[in-house]
């Protein structure tokens, strides 16, 4: 029979395998991606002007996104075949940084193994949260809003983990790389500017509140660097004259009262955790079942409590669980300010993934804190329960490993149907580029293509040749119009 540890590692690889493969099946379809709508737009300015013209052009004419500028004119000068390798680029960027940010936290709390760990639970949370987006083509596959709405959870993820060795370990100095970190991550949007301000602040409080500052001196600086950091990141986004033409053209062109903005932000809150519900379906099964077997091993595993000892471990463990709420809700009600102040809405679908980003960690801490509240016995035990303890959660376990298993099962069927369609896609894309490129060149100014639909439904052509998504297209094969053909 296997002891405790190899159960574990039996487990830990078993989650790992499973969440790989279950993202494997998410993004295989993407391995066909083609440019559409705003990759085109981007592609046709970027390709007119010097690169740096370009990004003060649409800084001035457009956005204040300046990491979104950037990072979407360099993925256009890659040319249309990079748009096939981005979500997976960015897959496995997440992945492999969520893992190495994992290793000081994981060391410090003594769990073995810990590179085993942290993979497992990097791999799971993007399993889930790749399986509850409401539009997983346009948060993680589309180039426009893979870049502006994923790529700063991955910079964030990193920064994340400079501030983790800091905290255990002040030697290293490591606030230039935080500082630029933060500005990066602070030029996409301004929902992640305004959600990483709230971070830096609520933590610096939560130092001066607990008095912990004097005994972490050198990550109180650094969280206050990074907060400035942050700041002045938001300052450029908010004050950049783009916004105005892109509010002016929008359908909320007036910004919202701010008589309105608190009835707004609590509606566009309610809408997020709706958003979730509605959209993760099968997935929170797993969410809740694997953290809450893990609590219940782990508790399991610890000596048998006097009274008081049980009454106080309930009193601490429900306090976390009501502080990881708070959190969270705190987190929903920051996301939600910007769109309900700049759109006077939620936040659209494929923005949805910053704040699944917190709520999905969320949720999986209080269900691993539940599982450790529910196994504490009302009255003292003796510590040889632990090994009883243990055999009765592993029904529990397996269960928990069946829950995501399923969930991979349905996730491949559903793979196994749109591949096909995406490279069908793919290649009448290819051929279609081909086609207008050498309508292009031979001196044609008006021309005509196909409409084409790609697996997830979205189209690149509208009937109308002066819509804003034909005249990018336009743009971008160098023509004067572009007409959906019959």
């Amino acid at each position: 029979m296997m002891n405790r540890h190899n159960k574990l590692v039996f487990v830990l690889a078993a989650i790992l395998g499973l969440s790989l493969l279950g993202l494997a099946a998410q993004f295989a379809p993407s391995l066909y991606n083609r440019p559409i709508t705003d990759d085109l737009c981007t592609a046709g300015s970027v390709n007119d002007a010097p690169f740096f013209e370009y990004v003060r052009n649409d800084y001035r004419g457009w956005t204040g996104r300046y990491s979104y500028i950037a990072f979407t004119g360099l993925a256009a000068l890659a040319g249309p075949r990079f748009a096939s390798m981005l979500p997976l680029l960015l897959v496995l960027s997440w992945f492999c940084v969520l893992v190495w940010a994992q290793l000081p936290l994981l060391n410090y709390l003594k769990l073995a193994p810990q590179l085993l760990y942290a993979a497992a639970l990097g791999s799971f949370f993007l399993a889930v949260i790749s399986h509850s987006l409401p539009s997983f083509f346009e948060s993680l596959v589309w180039g426009a809003g893979a870049i502006n709405y994923t790529m700063p959870l991955v910079f964030f993820t990193l920064a994340a983990g400079l501030l983790l060795r800091t905290w255990f370990d002040e030697k290293e100095h490591r606030l230039i790389p935080i500082v630029v970190l933060v500005f990066v991550c602070g030029g996409f949007s301004e929902i992640f500017g305004l959600l990483q301000i709230a971070i830096f602040a609520s933590l610096i409080a939560f130092l001066f509140l607990t008095k912990a500052r004097a005994a972490h001196k050198r990550f109180s600086q650094m969280l206050l660097a990074a907060l400035l950091s942050a700041l002045l990141a938001f300052a450029i986004v908010y004050l950049a004259p783009g916004n105005a033409v892109r509010q002016a053209a929008s359908s909320h062109p007036q910004p919202t009262s701010l008589a309105r903005l608190p009835w707004l932000v609590v509606r566009s809150t309610l809408v997020e955790f709706y958003s979730y519900l509605i959209h993760a379906r099968y997935w929170i099964l797993p969410l809740f079942l694997v953290p809450f077997s893990f609590g219940i091993l782990q508790q399991s595993a610890m000596p048998g409590l006097e009274p008081a000892q049980v009454l106080c471990a309930k009193q601490k463990l429900m306090r976390s669980i009501v502080r990881v709420s708070l959190i969270v809700l705190g987190l929903a009600l920051v996301a939600a300010v910007p769109s309900s102040y700049i759109q006077g809405d939620a936040p659209v679908s494929r923005a949805m993934i910053l704040f699944f980003a917190f709520l999905i960690p969320g949720a999986g801490a209080c269900s691993f804190l539940l599982g450790r509240l529910v196994v504490l016995p009302g009255r003292a035990r003796p510590s040889s329960f632990a090994g009883a303890d243990r055999r009765q959660n592993q029904p529990l376990m397996y269960l928990a490993l069946l829950s995501v298993a399923v969930g991979v099962a349905f996730s491949m069927q559903k793979a196994v149907q749109l591949v096909p369609v995406q490279q069908q896609f793919a290649r009448a894309w290819d051929a279609r580029d081909q086609e207008l490129r050498t309508l292009a060149s031979s001196g044609v100014r008006d021309a005509q293509a196909p409409m084409l639909v790609n697996a997830y439904g979205y189209s690149d052509l509208n009937d109308n040749p002066k819509h804003w998504v034909n005249r990018c297209a336009a743009h971008y094969y160098h023509l004067e119009t572009l007409t959906k053909s019959n």
